[in-house]
């Protein structure tokens, strides 16, 4: 019945709205008391899937939900690729960490049946990145820069040996300090890194240099060669001496240089690969006594040029020791020989190169001597005489 006081009957499977109805039961001719009855006539089951997003390095996972238009008593069972991922009464939400398409069954009481069908897509896009060639700290280079490149404009990190550098963002990066760089690009849809490291190893290595005492600078030796200077280097090396107080005649640049003067000389050895320099210094003395006095010179007035090794040539010797090595006695030597009609026949500015009268006749020739010691001091000393040729 519609109501408690209507007397039409409805008839079995008569379509009904929502709202109360009334029944009754007749027996034996006689009918019960009505009895009223709610009906609920609920509309078409329907399933909504909320929060479908995209998965990616950022957003690794999602949670989906199921919403439907009964308010309860709903069973959910959610399928992937025909692989039941979970089920319940209630179980309306899903955590998902996978792409792919996806489908929640739903049921009501075993009597209303639904089912959606969603897919889950990803972005997991990465940029290329390279940092670069190992790279070298010396003392060429006591700063490096590393320069990444990249295939894409994303978000930069660099760390050293695994630790975050703090506001260092950009492509290139200057270090002063050796070990494991390694950048790392953000992609910025995807969150997804790329990463590469880059090795900077250091290189101080110095050549090892080990001196000796020298030589003294004397009247006879006013000149010497420092020696006895070892360098000890796994790689190629350059040489370079200076000096303040000293003289560098020559070889500057050699292990051995050639001084004139006491002084202080410094030597730097440079490594040609690290650039990393060795200092050595050694001091060259004079000494006080230099054992020969230029009164001593005599000057022979006659030479017997007959090759029989005996006074062939003309030279000044010492008085005391005529045996005596005074080659490099002399700071000035310039000797003149003229003949007897004044004609110059010979001149040397040298010591060692003596006269010898080659091809020139027998007689008297007239010589003229300047000369000068690096042991005397005062102004350079001038002589003359005469020298007989006799063969």
């Amino acid at each position: 019945y519609l109501n408690d006081l209507s007397v039409e009957v409805l008839e079995n499977n008569t379509e009904v709205e929502t709202g109360t109805y009334y029944v009754s039961q007749t027996l034996d001719g006689c009918e019960s008391a009505k009895t009223a009855v709610s009906v609920f006539v609920h509309e078409a089951l329907t399933i909504e899937v909320d929060n479908i997003g995209i998965l990616s390095c950022s957003n690794p996972a999602i949670i989906v939900q199921a919403n439907v238009n009964v308010p309860s008593g709903v069973g959910f069972t959610w399928i992937l690729n025909q692989e039941e991922l979970a089920s319940g009464i209630g179980q309306n939400q899903l955590s998902i960490s996978e792409v792919g398409v996806y489908s929640v069954e739903v049921n009501v009481q075993n009597q209303c049946f639904a089912t959606e069908t969603f897919q889950v897509t990803g972005n997991f896009d990465t940029f290329n990145i390279d940092a670069g060639d190992d790279l070298i700290l010396n003392c060429n280079n006591e700063e490096v820069v590393i320069i990444a490149e990249s295939d894409g404009l994303g978000d930069i990190e660099w760390l050293h040996n695994n630790l975050l550098l703090q506001n260092e963002n950009a492509m290139s990066l200057m270090v002063s300090e050796n070990g494991t760089y390694t950048a790392i690009l953000t992609h910025p849809l995807s969150g997804c890194v790329s990463e590469d490291n880059v090795f900077v190893d250091a290189d101080y290595s110095a050549p090892q240099v080990i001196t000796a005492e020298q030589d003294f600078l004397s009247c006879t030796r006013p000149s010497l060669i420092i020696k006895d200077i070892q360098i000890i280097s796994d790689n190629g090396y350059s040489i370079l001496w200076n000096t303040t107080d000293g003289n560098i005649l020559s070889g500057s640049d050699a292990i051995s240089p050639v001084v004139n003067s006491p002084g202080h000389y410094q030597l730097l050895v440079r490594d040609t690969e690290s650039g990393c320099i060795t200092t050595a210094e050694v001091y060259v003395l004079m000494t006080d006594d230099f054992g020969f006095n230029l009164d001593d010179l005599a000057f022979p007035n006659i030479i017997t040029p007959n090759s029989d090794a005996v006074n062939n040539a003309w030279q000044p010797f010492s008085q005391s020791n005529p045996a005596r090595e005074i080659s490099n006695v002399f700071s000035l030597f310039e000797l003149e020989v003229y003949n007897r009609w004044g004609k110059q026949v010979f001149e040397s500015e040298q010591f060692s190169k003596r006269w010898d009268a080659k091809e020139l006749e027998e007689g008297t020739y007239f010589f003229v001597l300047r000369y000068n010691s690096y042991c005397s001091t005062g102004n350079a000393r001038e002589t003359h005489g005469t020298i007989q040729v006799a063969r």
